[in-house]
C-alpha cells in the first residue's frame, strides 16, 4: 500500500511568503512581529524580482543581493547604516529559522 500523502509541502517548496508568515506566528513579541513584517516582506518582493517564489530556490546569492540593496538604499540617503543592518540581521534569522523548520 502507497504511503498517505503529506498534508505539508515537501520542503522548499513552501512559498517565501508563507513561509514569512509561519516564521512570525513563530514569535512571542506581538511587537517583533509587527517591526519585522515590512522588511521580511521586502526581502520576499526582493526575491520575486529575482523570479524566486519559493524557499527552495533561495541561494546565498539572493541574500548578497539583498544585502547590496540594502547598501545601496543606505548610499542613496533612505536608510540608516544601522535600519539596514537591522533588516538584514531579521532576514538572516528568518532564514536561520526556514533551515530549522525545514
Amino acid at each position: 500500500m502507497p504511503p498517505a500523502p503529506s498534508s505539508r509541502p515537501e520542503p522548499g517548496d513552501i512559498p517565501i511568503e508563507t513561509a514569512i508568515d509561519r516564521y512570525l506566528d513563530s514569535l512571542s513579541s506581538d511587537g517583533s512581529r509587527t517591526t519585522m513584517r515590512p522588511p521580511l516582506r521586502a526581502f520576499a518582493h526582493h526575491a520575486r524580482e529575482q523570479g524566486i517564489d519559493r524557499v527552495g530556490g533561495l541561494e546565498p546569492a539572493t541574500l548578497r543581493e539583498y544585502g547590496l540593496t540594502l547598501r545601496n538604499r543606505h548610499t542613496d540617503g533612505e536608510l540608516q547604516a544601522s535600519t539596514a543592518n537591522t533588516y538584514f540581521k531579521y532576514v538572516r534569522a528568518f532564514l536561520s529559522f526556514c533551515v530549522r523548520d525545514e
